[in-house]
């Protein structure tokens, strides 16, 4: 994990437990729970990642000034979801209609 996160730029925060919600940020995907829950947790050593698209960033009820809060990395669009997840201590799927999580499947699927 210490290897990964510095791989991440994150050696600073190893100590911190980091928690994870991957999707194209707009309101089904809800990042505003997300977002929420770590400005009630803001002083506690928990770092929230969001990964995904910001194309439907006015309609998910969250802002860019919300992503700049300092216990939450926004890394936008990435193709390495993989190092992140495997770092990561906690998955958030706060989808308001999504049933299946593709992300959730990639997870199980993954080869230790």
């Amino acid at each position: 994990r210490k290897k990964t996160l510095s791989k991440l730029d994150l050696e600073e925060y190893t100590d911190y437990y980091h928690v994870l919600q991957v999707g194209i940020v707009n309101a089904n995907k809800n990042q505003k729970f997300s977002i929420d829950l770590s400005k009630k947790l803001i002083h506690k050593k928990i770092m929230f990642h969001f990964i995904g698209n910001d194309t439907m960033i006015e309609n998910s009820g969250v802002s860019y000034d919300d992503f700049e809060l300092p216990n939450i990395k926004y890394w936008g669009e990435r193709y390495d979801v993989d190092n992140f997840m495997s770092c990561m201590d906690l998955f958030l799927f706060p989808s308001y209609r999504e049933w299946k999580f593709l992300l959730y499947q990639k997870i199980m699927n993954m080869k230790n």
